[in-house]
């Protein structure tokens, strides 16, 4: 979980899943000193019959996942840090709709189950939350 000070832009709640790893986005806006003192509740979210496909190691993007919650896009995103990799799985609408990702990460969304194709190079689940984390947004598992 981190806790930081945002652009009222980026203010949103949703979800990202991709391949083991949930991230779930809530975001609490307020504007007064030290009002960001308390934790984000666990997710409850339920399977909701998405499915897209995942990257589950490096190199295979060929798993899938069932998506949960509110998560009614597939996404596809190529991380550029150190060479470019892909990162596939379920997100929510208002996540790919907004410019929360740095410059290093492109991503596209779609709508249809498994929109998001089986093909490309995985990339480290961690390096994707680490992408995300330097970002400062607010994360539960």
């Amino acid at each position: 979980m981190a806790k930081s000070c945002m652009p009222s832009q980026e203010c949103i709640r949703g979800s990202v899943t991709f391949g083991p790893v949930k991230t779930v986005l809530m975001t609490e806006c307020c504007s007064s000193d030290l009002c960001n003192e308390n934790n984000a509740p666990a997710s409850k979210a339920k399977p909701n019959g998405k499915e897209c496909f995942s990257c589950d190691v490096p190199g295979d993007c060929s798993g899938t996942l069932n998506c949960e919650g509110d998560e009614d896009h597939c996404f596809k995103a190529s991380v550029t840090v150190e060479n470019n990799a892909t990162i596939k799985g379920c997100i929510s609408r208002s996540v790919c709709g907004n410019e929360i990702f740095p410059s290093s990460v492109a991503i596209s969304c779609c709508e249809g189950n498994y929109c998001n194709g089986a093909d490309g190079a995985g990339v480290s689940l961690l390096l994707l939350s680490d992408v995300l984390c330097r970002r400062n947004l607010f994360f539960s598992n």
